[in-house]
């Protein structure tokens, strides 16, 4: 399913993961590195464009020797909680 996040989040890599920004509200999220993996892969949907989540997995997938469906549920997860917490959206 395509995702969109939301253009007013910033993405930027800190020691061990990354943390975004809510810049409509100040609130920050740091997330662990395969998190920040999935993020920076998601991404590139800041600039108004969808990505799909299976894009996601493929991306990731050549980072990790892991398992593509405990893969995919991982991007599920992180998109899930994305969408929950008003970060993007799925399409």
């Amino acid at each position: 399913m395509p995702f969109m996040m939301d253009p007013e989040i910033s993405f930027s890599i800190a020691e061990g993961g990354a943390v975004l920004l809510d810049r409509r509200d100040g609130r920050y999220f740091r997330l662990n590195g395969s998190a920040a993996n999935i993020v920076e892969a998601l991404s590139s949907s800041v600039n108004g464009k969808d990505v799909s989540e299976q894009a996601v997995v493929h991306a990731v997938e050549a980072l990790y020797d892991i398992d593509p469906e405990m893969l995919r549920q991982d991007v599920d997860s992180v998109v899930s909680f994305l969408v929950d917490h008003g970060l993007g959206q799925r399409k």
